[in-house]
């Protein structure tokens, strides 16, 4: 069972499997409920930002391949703009003096590894996912769940989540140029990132819950049992 159809052309090309014993069965997530405006407010006071400020919020793994570095050199070019990183890694130390390198520490929130990411996510504007390369990024559902628009890379299973125009923006890995193209409507106009929002809490409820990964599952396990009584 691959996660997206990403990873089974991996298990397939690259593993050697047969395509014929390799399904797609998405992660799904609990769904939270819709952010409110008081819970809004409450996760940017919870990491210190203004409130009339706009915010870019990006979560994973601090490691090269995520592709966060991009994510700074775009704010950078994006004025008055603030991002929070959650989560830490060994590329932390190379992010932070890339973000004084470019002059926006003040602007730049490293928040380490956090277990409240569901309450801290409503503080956002846009949810950034500058990967380079990714099977299938779960924190992207948990963003689209939480109305958020998503700008991401075009890359692996990143456009089985993401649909471009309707629930966010996919742009080319590796190109800040497109990353700041992508993200500046959204903060421009807020009733396009809204209606991204609300396109991305639709689609999440749709297709990337637990109970449908669950369906999905029991009919697997279904037609492999019906195959063995078969024999």
């Amino acid at each position: 069972i691959a996660v997206s159809t990403a990873g089974r052309r991996h298990l397939v090309d690259e593993r050697g499997h047969d395509p014929d014993d390799v399904v797609v069965v998405p992660n799904g997530i609990s769904l939270p409920p819709v952010p409110s405006t008081a819970e809004r407010r409450a996760a940017r006071e919870r990491l210190d930002l203004p409130w009339d400020s706009d915010v870019l919020v990006c979560c994973s793994v601090l490691r090269p391949p995520k592709g966060i570095q991009r994510a700074v050199e775009a704010v950078a070019r994006l004025e008055g703009t603030q991002l929070v990183v959650i989560g830490d890694g060994p590329h932390r130390d190379e992010l932070e003096r890339l973000a004084d390198r470019h002059g926006v520490t003040d602007r730049v929130h490293f928040v380490g590894h956090r277990t409240d990411v569901m309450e801290l996510l409503p503080a956002a504007d846009v949810f950034v996912h500058p990967t380079l390369k990714d099977v299938l990024p779960t924190v992207i559902i948990e963003a689209m769940a939480s109305r958020l628009p998503v700008v991401a890379s075009d890359t692996g299973g990143v456009p089985e989540l993401v649909v471009d125009g309707v629930t966010g923006t996919l742009v080319p890995p590796d190109r800040v140029d497109a990353l700041v193209d992508a993200i500046a409507p959204y903060l421009d106009e807020p009733e396009r990132a809204a209606a991204h929002g609300a396109a991305g809490r639709a689609r999440a409820e749709s297709t990337f819950t637990l109970d449908v990964q669950a369906e999905r599952l029991l009919q697997i396990y279904d037609v492999a049992i019906a195959s063995r009584g078969a024999l």
